[in-house]
Order: C-alpha cells, then sequence, then structure tokens
C-alpha cells in the first residue's frame, strides 16, 4: 500500500489526512511547528476558546463546517464583523458587512485600480463558488 505524504499540519493537512483515512488510505502529516492548526489555532484560556490565527472560515463553507461537525467541534470564536489589512504600509480597519459606507471605504483604501482588480476577484469567486468551496 502507498502512502501519501502531507507537508503541513494546518487545518488543510488535517483535513487531507482525515479525508484520506476515510478512504483508506495511509497517510503521514509531516509539521515544522511545535503545534497543529496553523493559522486555525486556537488558544484556551481560563476556560474560553480564543482563535489566534486567520479569520478567514466562513460559514459558507459546507466541507469545513461538515468536518467541525464530524469531530463534534462546537465552540469556535465567532467570526468578527470586521477585519484588518496593511495597505500602503498602514493597519486598515474593513468591515466584513456589505454595507455602503463599508464599500466606499474599502474602495477608497484600495483606490481605483485596486477596487476594480477586487471587483474582478469577487467576480470570479461568484462565478466559480461551488469551484473554489473548499
Amino acid at each position: 500500500m502507498k502512502t501519501v505524504h502531507i507537508i503541513g499540519a494546518g487545518i488543510a493537512g488535517l483535513g487531507a489526512a482525515h479525508f484520506l483515512a476515510a478512504q483508506g488510505i495511509q497517510s503521514v502529516v509531516y509539521e515544522a511547528a511545535d503545534h497543529i492548526g496553523g493559522r486555525a489555532a486556537g488558544s484556551i484560556e481560563e476556560g474560553t476558546l480564543f482563535e489566534v490565527g486567520g479569520k478567514n472560515f466562513s460559514s459558507q463553507w459546507p466541507r469545513f463546517n461538515a468536518l467541525l461537525k464530524e469531530f463534534d467541534i462546537h465552540e469556535h470564536d465567532a467570526q468578527h464583523p470586521d477585519f484588518h489589512i496593511v495597505l500602503k504600509d498602514k493597519l486598515v480597519k474593513l468591515d466584513k458587512r456589505r454595507t455602503l459606507s463599508g464599500d466606499l471605504h474599502l474602495a477608497m483604501q484600495l483606490g481605483l485600480r485596486g477596487s476594480l482588480q477586487l471587483r474582478d476577484f469577487l467576480g470570479y469567486s461568484r462565478k466559480h463558488a461551488d469551484e473554489l468551496n473548499y
């Protein structure tokens, strides 16, 4: 039997190992860090879970949510309505909710070229959502 070698014990690597195991395929996961979870890592402080990694997981991801349900994971940090990114060497707070003021603020921060690139990216993402929804 062949073994699949997976580099990285983040959510993608662990998910790949899990789905391979469900198909009866053996895998080995390699991780350079001293913890698993990658950008989806969490920390429990005084009985409360805090996600310390990326906030890009979405309730719209059926496979990710199915994996959480399968592992009986119910406690997680709620997604925040805003996020921070660095634009032109400045930390900028952006609102994830679709509002006119939020969209205008984002457009002002991105500039014309960045706004057009974002529009194209979002259009592509919507058109190919089924293919990208992993």
